[in-house]
């Protein structure tokens, strides 16, 4: 049995012994990384190699000198191993961080993978087959084997459709799965246990009143948006111009740290963007601040590139890929404001009613979840599709089995966002195109395990609050907080979320959607017979008299029929050459 993996987009050293082969990136976002990607013990029979960067090590290290295993205070990996050699295979446990952890024992004939708890910035895929096990950090190096075959999960592709992304652990190639967040995988004679070490609790009760919960959730914040910063990396500030990424900037300067470099992205109008209010935070921080403003549709060309990040078809990504792509001319690292939406709750309970039937019928959960993150209804996708399922009756047994019973609506639907959404787009969508595509590295001081534990200990209905005869205010604990520390003005606090949209639709009734039709509908999608081509030349065409939106499915098709050109039909894969115009002259 053949034993491979390959962590990181491209590598630098290679470790080889038997049937064992691991191909490994040294990451550099400092000096302390970029020793400490593996770690071997005296006597060489395990080895342990990582990407990323672990949390709280000076804890780690302590304990390890009290156990007699002193480690390298400048090596993560060294870290790891002791902590490996203390506590056995569960030692993950005890991590915390962003990371890919591999460790090969050969004393006992082991190879264990562990995901971290944020599962989708850096995941792990692999494949179980008769004749090899095949792992890596992205899914076109376990494809890229040749005993892994190279065809489409019908099943992980109707939820792609629905939810614009497969259920994990499968993935659209049919021979790999990817691995959830909290979990760690063991390969042994042949065999693949999966272990859960961690579990999302979005509630934990705590003795501490609201005033005390909000004292030390600001302290551990400020904390962990300060250790951000890293004084030997060019540091950048990914700003939306919402609460989220305002925080963060406004933290950093009460901290000292100045002319702090910012970067924002808007595309289409005006009044849909976030334009002013990022450009009010760079004059109010004083920043060194580059907009990417008035993108035209010629960004699309690079579609191609997206989905060879990405690995799986989607649609409105380009904002985050083209602001990285930016960023990455001035910058090693970057700080986000993602992950604190989800910590807080988006879905909050509508009416009093809801909370009842919430703890009556847990099922409202599952269906009040697909109401709100489908992108296409059942009914479209039957129209579109040849032998789409006639109901949603599949997928919401999936989704129930993701959703638990935690005694309240609002984190009912924080534990199954959490799991989808959050981990399988949001999470993914940062390290595909912020690490993968651009080699930078992220921190999300939102998602520090400090200050998510105190986030979850405030309890449910003090997260959200509905203002006197207007919508309720999401997050209103958290942006209470901030107005009460004086850390940014009220009206940027309280100023209401507009998600960033991209004038697509327009675009698609232009030049752009000509290119886009000739993709969908070239004579290799045609052979391919996956979907109802009068349908979606009917879809066209009412899109373009501007009668329907349907940018959604006008896009995805597109991308479909580029995932297929790109990993499915080549007779081995390699990184797309070609524009967007190329592919829709068929090349």
């Amino acid at each position: 049995m053949e034993v491979a993996g390959v962590l990181g987009v491209t590598w630098s050293s290679v470790l080889a012994e038997g049937g064992f082969g691991l191909c490994f990136k040294r990451k550099v976002i400092d000096d302390r990384v970029q020793r400490g990607s593996i770690a071997v013990s005296a006597d060489r029979s395990i080895w342990l190699a990582m990407t990323g960067e672990i949390e709280r090590r000076e804890v780690m290290l302590r304990e390890l000198d009290r156990a007699g295993f002193p480690a390298a205070k400048d090596q993560d990996a060294d870290v790891l191993l002791g902590m490996f050699l203390v506590h056995g295979a569960s030692f993950v446990k005890h991590v915390q961080g962003l990371f890919n952890i591999v460790v090969r024992d050969a004393r006992r004939g082991k190879l264990f993978l562990y995901a971290d708890r944020c599962g989708g910035v850096r995941p792990l895929y692999y494949h179980h087959g008769p004749d090899a096990f095949v792992f890596g950090s992205c899914a076109k190096a376990v494809i890229a084997h040749r005993n892994v075959p190279r065809e489409l999960d019908l099943e992980s592709f109707e939820e792609l459709l629905v939810l614009a992304h497969p259920i994990a652990p499968r993935t659209l190639f049919r021979a790999v799965s990817v691995m959830t967040a909290g979990t760690f995988l063991e390969y042994g004679e042949g065999t693949v246990r999966m272990h859960r070490y961690w579990s999302k609790q979005p509630y934990r009760p705590s003795d501490d009143d609201l005033q005390t919960l909000g004292e030390r959730y600001f302290n551990a914040l400020a904390a962990a948006v300060e250790r951000t910063v890293d004084a030997t990396a060019e540091t950048g500030i990914l700003l939306s111009g919402g609460v989220d990424s305002a925080v963060v900037l406004s933290l950093l300067h009460r901290a000292g740290h100045r002319r702090l470099k910012t970067f924002s992205i808007h595309i289409g109008d005006q009044s849909q963007s976030e334009r002013e209010a990022s450009r009010f935070l760079a004059e109010r921080f004083q920043t060194d601040h580059r907009s990417i403003d008035d993108l035209e549709e010629s960004c699309l060309e690079q579609l191609p590139d997206m989905i060879w990040h990405y690995e799986a078809p989607g649609v409105n990504f380009h904002p985050t890929y083209l602001l990285c792509l930016e960023a990455r001319k001035y910058c090693d690292l970057v700080i986000t404001g993602t992950g604190n939406d989800p910590v807080w709750g988006v879905f909050t309970p509508l009416f009093a009613a809801d909370s009842w039937l919430a703890r009556v019928t847990p099922a409202l959960s599952v269906l009040r979840y697909l109401r709100g993150r489908r992108c296409m209804s059942r009914g479209n996708l039957r129209k579109l599709r040849h032998g789409a399922a006639r109901t949603d009756l599949g997928l919401l047994k999936k989704l129930a089995r993701l959703a638990r019973r935690t005694g309240h609506p609002l984190t009912d639907q924080i534990c199954l966002d959490d799991s989808l959404f959050v981990d399988q787009r949001e999470f993914l969508e940062l390290g595909k195109f912020v690490v993968d595509a651009h080699d930078l590295w992220v921190r999300l001081p939102y998602n520090d395990s400090f200050v998510v534990s105190i986030a979850e200990a405030v309890p449910p209905a003090a997260r959200y609050r509905r203002n006197a005869g207007g919508p309720l205010e999401l997050k209103s604990f958290f942006k209470d907080l901030m107005l009460a520390r004086q850390v940014l003005p009220q009206e940027v606090i309280y100023r209401p979320k507009t998600w960033m949209q991209s004038p697509t639709a327009e675009w698609l009734r232009g030049p752009l959607g000509r290119t886009i039709e000739a993709v969908a509908l070239n004579p290799s999608a045609r052979a391919r017979g996956t979907f109802d081509l009068a349908r979606i030349g009917q879809l066209i065409r009412e899109h373009r008299a501007g009668a329907v939106d349907h940018t959604y499915p006008f896009m995805m098709l597109a991308s479909i029929e580029l995932w297929h050109r790109i990993f499915i039909d080549p007779p081995s894969i390699a990184k797309p050459q070609l524009d967007l115009s190329a592919y829709s002259r068929g090349f």
